[in-house]
């Protein structure tokens, strides 16, 4: 391959950035485009606990892995990795993985403390920036509290199918405000239980919310009280700026609870939810720096409205004009 100037290689390799065969071909066929091309090839990489082929992975591109996945099958009644792809190539290789900032935990697999330390997962927790958690169990409450207290720097935390054991011993020792720096939360409706979702989210619940600024959650109705409301997260992310409820079972959620949004203007659904309440700015507020917010409906004991001017917020009830947020 004729000499071209450096940034028409990368100009290359940006194009092709989507093409894994493209970039294979052009990381054995020319060395200049070699290390381009791997770094994007062994930026993601996927472990298959129980296939030999994950042990392939080279101590010289482990700096290069930037986000992992772990994907575990086992049969029913196995409760645990007991290969010895599991048990000795992940203890292995992840350490080995200094520059991973993001993974994802899915298949059927155990994160309980005895698990994660077998599996060396326990040692990559505390670099992790962003986690997703799509098919995994952990034997009781206590157990999920110090999964999450592993990871003080977790910003993006995304939840699907997760599974909590009735295992009861130590769900009651447990320690609050985890996660301190978290800024997205998208739960999504593979798996709702109430127990660890308000043992994690709800008013008092053990991960912080105080600096949440994106949320995704699932849509729950009033009768639906086991599981946190979206007015029970909102009540704990005063930062909170964005949110999409996705709907579920057909229910709607009560917007008339969501009044300590810093900008309500930010607040977005799917298309296939239908509100109950939606609020809109009102024209002509007090003050200059003031704006108040209708709602569509105005049910007695609940909040038809909201103004805010400053740091002071005001809700409407029935009653009248009460501090809010």
């Amino acid at each position: 391959m004729a000499t071209l100037y450096s940034e028409l290689y990368d100009l290359i390799i940006d194009y092709l950035v989507d093409d894994t065969p493209a970039l294979t071909a052009c990381s054995l066929v020319s060395r200049v485009l070699l290390p381009r091309c791997q770094h994007h090839l062994f930026r993601h990489i996927t472990f298959y606990p129980g296939d030999n082929r994950c042990a392939r992975i080279f101590a010289d591109k482990a700096l290069l892995v930037e986000e992992l996945t772990i994907y575990e099958r086992r049969l029913p009644g196995d409760k645990g990795m007991r290969t010895d792809v599991g048990t000795e190539v992940l203890p292995r290789m992840l350490p080995l993985l200094v520059s991973l900032r993001r993974a994802k935990f899915s298949g059927q697999m155990y994160l309980d403390a005895m698990h994660r330390v077998w599996t060396g997962v326990q040692g990559v927790l505390a670099q992790l920036k962003s986690i997703t958690l799509d098919g995994v169990f952990f034997s009781n409450l206590a157990e999920v509290a110090s999964f999450f207290g592993c990871m003080p720097h977790l910003r993006s935390l995304a939840m699907n199918i997760v599974t909590v054991g009735r295992d009861n011993n130590g769900d009651e020792v447990y320690q609050g405000g985890l996660c301190k720096e978290l800024e997205t939360l998208k739960v999504g409706t593979g798996n709702l239980r109430p127990r660890w979702m308000r043992f994690l989210f709800g008013r008092d619940g053990v991960i912080s919310l105080e600096n949440l600024r994106d949320l995704v959650f699932p849509v729950t109705s009033e009768v639906d009280s086991w599981m946190p409301g979206v007015h029970e997260l909102v009540y704990r992310a005063p930062r909170l700026e964005s949110a999409m409820l996705l709907d579920w079972r057909g229910s709607h959620q009560n917007l008339d609870h969501i009044t300590p949004i810093p900008d309500i203007g930010h607040l977005r659904w799917p298309d296939n939810v239908h509100p109950s309440r939606i609020y809109r700015p009102i024209r002509g507020a007090e003050g200059p720096d003031t704006q108040e917010y209708q709602g569509e409906t105005k049910d007695a004991g609940y909040a038809s409205s909201f103004r805010e001017g400053g740091d002071h917020r005001e809700c409407r009830l029935s009653s009248g004009w009460r501090a809010c947020g």
